[in-house]
Formats: C-alpha cells, structure tokens, sequence
C-alpha cells in the first residue's frame, strides 16, 4: 500500500472515530438535557397545578380559574397516597404505583409518557375528612418530541459524519500530496543515479529538516559507494599491472626459448627464470584469493576461544628456520593467559603476515617481537621489528592494496603489497583495528586492536 494510501485512511479514520465520539457525546448530552427540561417543565407545571386546586365544603377538589388552562395542556391527575384516583383529565394513564419524581412509563397503547408525580397539600385540605391533608398529583407528558428530537439529531450527525468523513479525505489527499512532493522528486532523482552517474547527488535544498537529513545520509551512502568503485576499479587496474609483469615475463622467456635450439644449461635457465616468475604470479594470486577471503570473512567468522600464547608459539615454530637462516630474534611478551573470542584461522593469517612483514625488513643480527596488552575493552597487540622503519610520507598508504613503499621498490623486495591490506580486513571482520605505532626501540611497530 502506498504511502499517500496510508496517510488517507489514516486520517480518514481519526476523522471517523472523533466525529463517532463527539457524535456519541452529543447524542447522549442532549437526550439528558431535553430530558432534564422536559422534567423541569413537569414540575413547573405541577408546582401551578398544585396552588391552584382547592377543597371545597363537599369534600371534592376544585381547581381555579388556570383549571381549564391546565386542561388544555399537560395531562394531569389527583391522587391519595393509597392510590384513590379523585381528579385527573381525560388521558389513557398507565398503571402507577408509589412513584416519585419523575419516571418514564408506557401506556396501554403503547406511547411512551414522562410522568411527574409529587406530593402536595391542597388549599382547605382539612375538608378532606379521614384525617388525610396530603394529595399527590401527577402530571404527564408524551416523549414523542424528545424521539422526534433524537431521530434528527441522528440524521444530522450521519450527515456531518459523511461530510467529515468527505472532507476529511480531500484534506488527507491535498497534505499527502503537499507533502510527499519532496519525496516523489527525491525518489525521481535517486532513480537517475546509476553506476556510471555515481558523482550525482540529491538536492537537499529547500527541503524539510527531516527529509534533509534523509537525502544527506543518502548522499554519504553514495559517497562511500562512489568511493568503493572507484577503489575496486583501482584494486583491477593495480591486480592487472602486477600480474601482467611475470606473466608478460613467462610468455617472453617461452618465446624467445622456442625461436631455435639451445643447449640443455639455457634451457634450464630458461626454465628457472619461468619457474621464478610463475611463483610470483602464484603469490600474488593467492594474496588476491586471501584478501578476497578477508573482505568477506565479517559474515563467515567462526570464532572460537584462541589462546593467544599458543598461537605465537605456532608462528615461531612456522618462522624458526627463517629466523635462523636470516638471522633475527624473535621475542615473545604475551599473557599465557590471554584468550580471544576469534576466528582462529584468520587470526593466524594476520600474525603471520605481520611477523613475515617484520622478518623480511629486519637486518642480520636484528630482533623482531610480539607483545600484548589488555587496554579496557580491547586487546592491543603489537608486532616490532628492528628495521629502518617507515618513512611518515608512506604512513597514509601504508594499508592501501599493491602500495609498496620506495625502499621496497629500490631493492626489488619480493611481495605484491597485499599483505597489511589482508591485516586490515581481518581486523575490521573482527571489529578491530590496526594502525602505525611509534616503536621506543626505533625500526617499525604495527598495532591491532581487537575487542576483548
């Protein structure tokens, strides 16, 4: 259903349900105010019929001149307590009984009256004999009018209840329109932005706070969206260059090998060269392969508890030979305690990559090490090395993929510039962090924050 749809019988039926009380409010308050004057006219009227009937010599009521008033009008009768009927106009009386005040009660034939009765002393009541000096009189009144009344006050509340309920729509129809025209042009300019128009934004001027902090944030949404297009068109064009150089390598290499015969010693050069950049190729696509798996990993996380300590000891075990052959030593100072609700597999995937960063750009004789530290919620862990460090120009870049610094690039070091781009993603998966730390020691220290 539509919104404009739903704004409609939404106010349609607030219209509906205040119209239906104050239809019932009304209905009821003036049935009990015409009741309550038609009750105050009985007993206006009774108060004049009583002063105006008498006893005579006879023992028998006499009214005074008002009598044939009184006949005229309102019917009316006269009697003793016990019920003895001694006056009353021509009328079909229900039957009463003791009552006093006023009552409602239906004729033989059917019509509703409003009865009044009171008691009363009548002039020269002592005429009366039997000791009796107090009468009661009782005086009537249809209720055909106070119907009649309410059957039109019913017809003119249906009346104003379908009005309302008309204008009440039209109203409703006018502000939906009034009001999502804001929308239905944002909606017209958000269908026009497509993957090649992603620069284009919503207007936000002129518009309502509310629908302005709507097109805003659809902005930024378009801003991170422009953003990572135009990172994975980056991300495409620095994967082609890369692998284009060994494979561009493989093919000259084969190439040139074929033209004619060579010797068995140039064809194993041939061969070692090819071999060489194949393993290049096949590095770089498997740090393709694990940061495609990294990017993915926030909703594919199997996460365990790790022991940290355990882990590290892992690495070294994985990393001994190459710390010997290279010369470097690894130092541990970590909580054997310390246990992370982590993916165990990825979690491995990022120390190692830190600590094959650290070992490749530590010289001979230098140390590289890893160090924990709980730090509130999170837990810090730092990987070091004795290095040359990274240059604060380099810093900014530094988690971008395939950026590879100057000193990288001038002594040819092995590696697609991958590795702290597979860090990052591990550790944003994990709602962690990682970034450049200051190393007391000088060399280099990376940082990852994971939560606790």
């Amino acid at each position: 259903m539509s919104l404009t749809a739903r704004l409609l019988l939404l106010v349609l039926g607030l219209v509906a349900l205040v119209l239906l009380g104050l239809g019932l409010y009304l209905g009821g308050a003036v049935a009990q105010w015409s009741l309550q004057a038609q009750d105050e006219e009985l007993e206006r009227r009774a108060d004049a019929i009583a002063a105006a009937v008498k006893v005579e010599r006879s023992g028998e009521l006499e009214l005074e001149d008002e009598a044939g008033e009184h006949e005229g009008g309102l019917p009316f009768r006269v009697e003793t307590l016990e019920g003895v009927v001694l006056f009353q106009t021509g009328f079909d009386w229900p039957a009463l009984g003791a009552e006093r005040g006023a009552v409602t009660r239906q004729t033989r034939s059917g019509a509703e009256l409003r009865i009044f009765s009171r008691p009363f002393v009548p002039e020269h009541a002592e005429r009366l004999g039997d000791g009796q000096r107090e009468l009661l009189l009782r005086v009537a009144a249809p209720t055909a009018a106070l119907s009649a009344l309410a059957t039109r006050f019913r017809v003119g509340l249906a009346v104003a209840l379908a009005a309302g309920l008309l204008l009440g729509g039209l109203g409703a129809l006018v502000i939906a329109r009034t009001f999502l025209a804001p929308v239905h042009r944002l909606s017209a300019e958000a269908a026009t932005i497509e993957e090649r128009s992603l620069s284009r934004r919503l207007t936000t001027v002129r518009l309502a706070p509310e629908l302005g902090r709507l097109a805003g944030a659809f902005n930024a949404v378009l801003d991170r969206l422009e953003a990572a297009f135009g990172r994975q068109q980056q991300f495409v064009a620095r994967a082609s260059h890369s692998l284009r150089t060994p494979l561009a390598s493989i093919l000259a290499q084969a190439e040139v090998s074929l033209r004619r015969e060579r010797s068995p010693e140039e064809y194993r050069e041939a061969l070692a060269t090819i071999a060489q950049a194949a393993r290049e190729a096949a590095a770089l696509s498997t740090g393709l392969l694990a940061l495609s798996r990294a990017d993915a990993s926030a909703a594919a996380l199997q996460k365990e508890p790790v022991r940290l300590g355990e882990l590290v000891e892992e690495l070294r075990r994985l990393f001994g030979a190459r710390l010997e052959a290279a010369g470097v030593a690894l130092e541990l100072d970590l909580d054997p305690s310390l246990v992370l609700a982590a993916d165990r597999a990825r979690l491995r995937e990022l120390l190692e990559a830190l600590l094959d960063n650290a070992i490749t750009w530590t010289p001979r004789g230098g140390r590289v090490g890893v160090r924990s530290r709980v730090a509130g919620p999170e837990v810090e862990l730092d990987v070091w090395d004795t290095g040359p460090g990274i240059p604060a120009e380099e810093r900014p870049h530094l988690f971008e993929r395939f950026f590879r610094g100057a000193a990288a690039a001038q002594h040819h070091a092995p590696g697609s510039g991958l590795g702290l781009a597979i860090v990052e993603a591990i550790a944003q998966a994990h709602g962690g962090s990682v970034a450049v730390a200051d190393n007391p020691g000088g060399g280099a220290q990376l940082r990852v924050r994971l939560p606790a």
